[in-house]
């Protein structure tokens, strides 16, 4: 399922999608196979366990344990964003429920516009919102990327169609 919805998005192949998540899986079955050898277990080399094919269990604690959660919750005020935030923890852990129950996903929009006054704080919430997603696994390439608004201007005219 997870590769069917990617289906359609720019760069999508199946073949390479199909290797990268099987990939994806043996890294998660060694990962747990050398944790139970190093526990004095003899693992089944050929058994593959549910968090070796999905990945381990999304939970409100691993997103509360996360650096960039407990940072913008360190944060003075900000309540309308630290709502949204749980909002978006409680959604992304019911999603993964109704996922293994083979349930259709509830779909909302990631993309926010922070506005205020000059000095309140939007690039530094905008970070840490971009780095939450992140480490929900909400991004498709796991990554942030920080742009000002010099980065899409270019120096002679007509040049900053280019870089946008």
């Amino acid at each position: 399922r997870r590769l069917g919805r990617r289906r359609g998005t720019p760069g999508f192949g199946n073949a390479r999608a199909v290797r990268t998540v099987f990939d994806q899986v043996r890294a998660r079955q060694a990962a747990r196979i050398k944790r139970e050898q190093e526990d004095g277990d003899t693992p089944n080399l050929f058994l593959f366990v549910r968090d070796d094919l999905l990945g381990p269990r999304v939970t409100e604690q691993y997103i509360h344990s996360r650096d960039s959660y407990r940072e913008l919750q360190a944060m003075e005020g900000l309540v309308p964003v630290k709502e949204l935030v749980d909002t978006l923890v409680t959604l992304l852990v019911q999603n993964a429920e109704r996922e293994e129950l083979e349930k259709p996903l509830q779909y909302t929009v990631l993309n926010r516009i922070f506005l205020g006054n000059p000095g309140t704080g939007k690039t530094t919430v905008a970070r840490i919102y971009a780095q939450l997603l992140a480490d929900m696994g909400l991004l498709s390439k796991g990554e942030v990327l920080h742009k000002n608004p010099s980065d899409f201007i270019g120096s002679v005219l007509g040049s900053s169609e280019q870089q946008t």
